[in-house]
């Protein structure tokens, strides 16, 4: 493996957990290299590239049409309409009933809450994973360390401070309310998992105002078209619709480059087995 330790090599997945992109690296081997030359990616063992961020095609959102039944629409993450998260499955049906409790960190991060409350302290030696009885953190995301792989939850408590709490850490959580608003990107940012959507009052509010006299050209998913005021539409979706939308998990990819041409983008999916290092410094 040129003189790499077992430590040093990574599949796509847990390379992007634990580390901040863009990352230079090499490719060194995997079941898939074939399956990613048939995808149009020149990937070779041996080969320098560029993984320069995570990134989606588009985000599927479904909701109840009261005359056509389920919907599907599938909108672009760079749309700057804004949702409210609501609480996790099953809590969001009935906020008013007690919520439902998790037990690890690690049920924490298959539901991905944007806020969560401790019911019982956990005191460590390690003060950046001690958690206090009755505090509400933020979630932030899930991270990995690099040398042994350990997963944690990185969050920020009522003070500001960044805490990583390790997945087998056991307690009380339960999922808090969150009023703050997110577009699809940031909502993508805090985790790729299922979840339930409204759209922000403020979209609706500006639904109703809106001008059918415009052209449509001014109702866009792509972001940095039109004045910063302007209304925004997903095409699809009735302009006043308030009822529920679910979030679908998309397949992210990475969009990566190889060394001896940054111009050319290729998509390799997280799933693709293939085994990278760190590189730290390539030839100019």
């Amino acid at each position: 493996m040129n003189g790499c330790d077992n430590k040093d090599v990574f599949n796509l997945n847990d390379f992007c957990e634990c580390f901040d992109l863009p990352r230079w690296v090499e490719i060194i081997g995997g079941c898939d290299l074939g399956a990613a030359k048939r995808a149009a990616c020149n990937i070779e063992k041996g080969m320098i590239i560029l993984l320069r961020t995570l990134a989606v095609d588009n985000v599927t959102l479904s909701f109840n049409d009261a005359e056509a039944g389920k919907r599907i629409i599938h909108v672009s993450p760079n749309t700057q309409v804004k949702f409210n998260v609501l609480l996790p499955y099953p809590d969001y049906k009935d906020p008013e009933k007690p919520r439902s409790v998790f037990k690890t960190v690690a049920d924490l991060l298959k539901a991905c809450p944007t806020y969560f409350k401790a019911n019982l302290s956990s005191d460590s030696h390690n003060q950046s994973s001690s958690i206090k009885s009755g505090e509400i953190y933020r979630f932030i995301s899930q991270i990995r360390t690099p040398n042994d792989r350990k997963v944690y939850l990185q969050c920020k408590d009522p003070d500001g401070n960044i805490l990583d709490l390790p997945e087998t850490l056991e307690g009380n959580f339960t999922a808090e309310e969150d009023h703050n608003t997110y577009t699809l990107k940031e909502i993508l940012d805090l985790g790729q998992v299922d979840r339930k959507l409204r759209l922000s009052k403020e979209h609706i509010s500006l639904s109703l105002v809106a001008d059918p006299n415009l052209e449509d050209s001014i109702y866009t998913n792509m972001a940095g078209q039109g004045s910063a005021n302007a209304f925004q539409r997903i095409m699809g979706l009735p302009l006043t619709y308030s009822g529920m939308l679910t979030f679908h998990s998309p397949s992210m990819f990475l969009a990566a480059s190889p060394s001896d041409n940054q111009q050319e983008v290729w998509k390799l999916p997280l799933t693709l087995d293939i085994q990278v290092t760190i590189v730290t410094k390539i030839q100019a």
